[in-house]
């Protein structure tokens, strides 16, 4: 059984923290490009943010899957951010998306 402790989970939560950060970043500017009736950088901001979940997703997989094979993971405060920042940024794009729809259906133009 392996202990993976330090640099190693450091390096992975920065990554995660990273991409989810960017996700969040790009639902807001998803958001003020609807807000401003722009659908079409909208939907290429939705998209960016999807890409950047789905590398933060995985690498939040490899943590689970060592954990599952036995391998045992030191608690570490930084992973448990990343875990967090990971789970608020795919809500705000759950969020972000139904938001737009009704941009759509209530007053936007569509592109």
């Amino acid at each position: 059984m392996t202990l993976h402790t330090g640099s190693m989970l450091v390096e992975i939560a920065t990554k995660v923290i990273i991409h989810a950060g960017n996700a969040r970043n790009t639902i807001l500017k998803a958001l003020n490009a609807a807000s401003n009736d722009d659908f079409s950088t909208a939907s290429n901001c939705i998209d960016e943010a999807e890409n950047e979940l789905r590398a933060a997703h995985h690498i939040q997989t490899e943590i689970i899957q060592m954990e599952a094979k036995g391998e045992n993971l030191e608690y570490s405060l930084l992973l448990n951010h990343a875990q967090d920042t990971l789970m608020a940024a795919m809500t705000e794009l759950n969020l972000g998306k139904q938001i737009i729809r009704i941009y759509l259906k209530f007053g936007g133009k569509n592109d």
